[in-house]
């Protein structure tokens, strides 16, 4: 399943045949995302969408923005006391908004300002989502709430998209030529490797 500039989202069978396709009412540069039940996939006419496998709609969400974010995080926050659990999706937008919403029928759970493009998929762990903006931070936010919990600033872009660690530690390349390694617990740097 894929998403194409012509505004539709298309499904290939193993045989190499098409299958079905959506039309949305924008651009599709968001690759999708599936839990094996559903398919997700944001589009340049600000909705979020989810489909089933017949490429049937089950439910759209207006996210006032572009979603370009190069995937949506699907997730169920079970490891923190302060959150309830729901089975979410977070996906940034155009606009600089993070959003988590309610995997099952859309519903936005809370929405973080974070004033920048966000072009970089999010990531979740244990009660926190880490995604990186066009402005060169890192964001750290709460699941529980989308507040703010630390931001960590680098000397370009993040478009890249944060590879946790189970010991709660996150990776991220910048724009400015430099993977760098923090404590998600802290926002603190650990080191940095110049990759040029």
């Amino acid at each position: 399943v894929f998403g194409c500039l012509d505004g539709k989202i298309y499904a290939i069978g193993n045989e190499g045949r098409l299958r079905w396709q959506f039309d949305t009412g924008g651009e599709v540069w968001c690759s999708p995302s599936s839990d094996g039940h559903k398919i997700f996939v944001g589009s340049d006419d600000c909705n979020l969408y989810s489909l089933d496998f017949d490429g049937k709609l089950i439910w759209k969400t207006n996210l006032q923005g572009k979603i370009r974010s190069s995937s949506p995080c699907l997730t169920t926050d079970t490891n923190s006391y302060d959150d309830p659990g729901f089975p979410s999706i977070y996906i940034g937008t155009q606009s600089g908004n993070l959003y988590r919403i309610n995997k099952d029928n859309g519903e936005i759970l809370w929405t973080s300002e974070l004033r920048s493009p966000l072009l970089s998929s999010p990531s979740s762990i244990q009660g926190y989502v880490l995604v990186g903006s066009s402005n060169g931070y890192l964001h750290c936010v709460k699941s529980a709430d989308g507040s703010l919990f630390w931001k960590f600033k680098t000397a370009d872009k993040i478009w890249a998209s944060p590879a946790l660690t189970k010991d709660l530690r996150v990776f991220v390349n910048s724009l400015d030529s430099h993977i760098y390694y923090l404590d998600i617990l802290t926002g603190k740097l650990l080191w940095k490797f110049p990759t040029m």
